[in-house]
């Protein structure tokens, strides 16, 4: 392998592959281009080769949310964890880093800059499913069209709730 090139880690599959996978393309492209990209749930689906009982046992992680006592300060009902991740998109290391607060940028939500906010941990469960290793690098794969980090370091793994509404 030319060790100049770029290299993919497939966490299905346990091995590194030099090609970009046709979901990593396209959605760097469009990354790149207009700055979103909304890649369809079969698209996924079939970058993983994962089935519905997969994508089932990984949602049921969100029956287990904790209330955000912030949002519910500002009357609003929203359930969520935090948790933080170290990822190495080369070789597809992840590691979960120890919990710290939350602290919102101050070039996106103005309503909590500079305000630490802890939540619950995300679940050990959460935490070890292999499906959420590979969406988090999948994630890093995108990404580094914007921004090529040997290793992301980054928060944003949370696991927002749905609202439900306000009080």
């Amino acid at each position: 392998m030319d060790e100049s090139a770029e290299r993919f880690w497939d966490p299905a599959e346990s091995t590194v592959f030099q090609e970009c996978p046709p979901a990593v393309a396209a959605a760097r492209e469009s990354l790149a281009s207009t700055g979103v990209h909304l890649m369809p749930a079969a698209t996924v689906k079939a970058h993983f080769a994962t089935g519905q009982e997969e994508w089932t046992r990984f949602a049921k992680h969100w029956e287990h949310l904790s209330h955000d006592r912030y949002a519910s300060e500002r009357g609003t009902c929203r359930l969520r964890r935090y948790g933080k991740f170290s990822l190495t998109p080369s070789t597809g290391g992840l590691t979960q880093l120890p919990d710290t607060p939350f602290v919102q940028p101050d070039r996106s939500n103005p309503l909590y800059v500079d305000v630490d906010r802890h939540f619950d941990p995300l679940t050990d469960a959460f935490a070890a499913d292999p499906l959420l290793s590979s969406v988090v690098t999948l994630l890093g794969h995108v990404a580094c069209v914007l921004d090529s980090a040997a290793c992301w370091d980054r928060e944003g793994a949370s696991v927002p709730g749905r609202r439900q509404g306000r009080r």
